[in-house]
């Protein structure tokens, strides 16, 4: 019996071993920064970037993250895919620097009856954290079929977010993909909603999704720039998220800008920019989250392509 314990338990020290090796290599630091060719800045906004794998510690897949939120309460991070999965993650810092991504769960989003979505249902693209603290939901918008949805931390389905009456037609006919890319909830103007790019049937292209409906021009950066995420900043101010993809060939440039709601006509400031025709391994980046004071993750979507990578970048912005 003594020697079947100890084999037991040495089988038991080696699954935790392979575990956690699994754990460590689901990120690994990544150099964000310009090409030795390229100027370097004065001062990088970056404070450490990572690597997330293609397979998740539990052997799943894991592509296309799209929306992203950070829950301050119990540190973490959640992020939707394209796929239909809900991803819960921790990071961890050292010296006021993102070091480290922990794996802590993934779960499918699920339907009103319980079903895991398929097929067009499927294709989450942004995400935001409501409620108090200790009874947080999340909002999920979603493309193909333009809705907004109400999930609890597991992924189950709670309730449909009714859109404006004046903007529901609009929604309803924006293209399958191009669609309600950024959510968040502002503490004055409720569920805001940006659409990727401007459509004539919609009063702007950042939309206060409930009664009453409002609607915003967002003033893009660069020519044929879209619209990618949001968030709220304690203040109320809106950090945005702009993409400008016009084809590979073409330089890729992400746009972080400060945004008034209650303002919309003052100035947009730009507070970081990134260029591949300026030295920047510049991917996907179409996910942002409001950290704490200054701090900002961004995370990129692969489109579970080999060629693209999921990188999850910490960002020092000057927000003051």
């Amino acid at each position: 019996m003594r020697r079947l314990q100890s084999l037991l338990s040495v089988l038991m020290l080696l699954q935790g071993i392979c575990t956690g090796a699994r754990g460590a290599d689901f990120a690994s630091p990544f150099r964000f920064e310009r090409s030795a060719q390229a100027a370097q800045p004065q001062a990088s906004p970056v404070r450490g970037a990572l690597r997330l794998a293609g397979t998740a510690p539990d052997g799943d897949p894991v592509h296309g993250l799209s929306g992203l939120v950070w829950q301050a309460a119990e540190g973490l991070l959640h992020a939707v895919s394209d796929q239909g999965y809900l991803l819960t993650l921790r990071p961890g810092f050292a010296h006021d620097e993102l070091v480290a991504l922990e794996f802590v769960s993934r779960h499918p989003l699920r339907d009103a009856a319980g079903k895991q979505l398929e097929g067009p249902d499927r294709d989450a693209e942004g995400l935001a954290l409501d409620g108090e603290v200790g009874h947080e939901t999340l909002l999920v918008s979603f493309e193909h079929r333009h809705r907004v949805a109400r999930h609890d931390l597991n992924g189950r389905w709670l309730e449909d977010i009714t859109p404006a009456a004046p903007l529901a037609a609009g929604i309803r006919a924006l293209p399958s993909n191009d669609g309600m890319e950024a959510l968040t909830v502002h503490p004055g103007h409720g569920v805001l909603v940006g659409i990727e790019h401007p459509a004539e049937a919609l009063p702007g292209q950042i939309l206060r999704f409930t009664d009453p409906a409002e609607g915003w021009i967002y003033p893009v950066a660069s020519p044929e720039g879209a619209l990618v995420a949001l968030d709220t900043l304690a203040d109320g101010r809106l950090l945005a998220l702009e993409r400008r993809f016009i084809a590979p060939w073409k330089p890729l440039i992400i746009t972080l800008r400060l945004l008034n709601p209650d303002a919309p006509t003052l100035p947009s400031p730009i507070l970081a920019r990134f260029s591949s025709a300026e030295g920047w391994p510049v991917d996907n980046f179409e996910a942002l989250a409001w950290h704490r004071d200054d701090r900002v993750f961004m995370l990129s979507d692969d489109n579970a392509n080999p060629a693209q990578e999921t990188l999850l970048v910490y960002l020092q912005l000057p927000l003051h």
